[in-house]
């Protein structure tokens, strides 16, 4: 792993702490963020499939308490 993305990495997973947000819902939105910039969406539908995957996610965590 290069400098620059280990850096880039301890800063997320600071921000990530800070803000009470999983770092692997943030780790798979990026993912998928690089992913559908290579497909040709619409900007209504990239954001429901960001929301569909934030909502699966917190539904996943509240299921377990």
């Amino acid at each position: 792993m290069s400098d620059i993305k280990r850096k880039e990495k301890i800063l997320l997973i600071e921000l990530c702490r800070e803000h009470k947000v999983p770092f692997s819902l943030v780790e798979q939105i990026l993912k998928d963020a690089e992913l559908f910039s290579y497909q040709k969406t619409t900007d209504s539908t990239r954001s429901k499939q960001y929301g569909a995957l934030i909502n699966h996610h917190f539904s996943k965590r509240n299921e377990g308490k």
